[in-house]
């Protein structure tokens, strides 16, 4: 079985597909190349958010060089607690 196909009774032309709503990649490249920029903001909220990160980070890291400070004294035996001043502290 042969199957032929006859396109000389085809007359009419073919819309390009820019016309009929397509987008082609060269399309999209050029409408690409033509963004002269693109800009990106951070909302206050945002901002907040990375301050309080960043504080807790810093806190971390001071916390952990006090603990290692007195874990230091403690295992040299040179940490003394005054017990009488902590008991002041916790009646006033």
């Amino acid at each position: 079985m042969k199957i032929s196909l006859d396109t000389s009774t085809h007359s009419e032309p073919v819309a390009p597909p820019e016309r009929l709503g397509i987008k082609t990649a060269q399309t999209a490249a050029r409408e690409a190349a033509n963004q002269s920029s693109v800009s990106l903001s951070i909302s206050s909220q945002a901002r907040d958010i990375q301050k309080v990160r960043s504080g807790i980070v810093s806190s971390q890291e001071m916390r952990s060089n006090l603990v290692n400070a007195i874990k230091a004294k403690v295992e040299s035996d040179a940490y003394s607690v005054n017990s009488e001043k902590i008991a002041n502290q916790l009646i006033n």
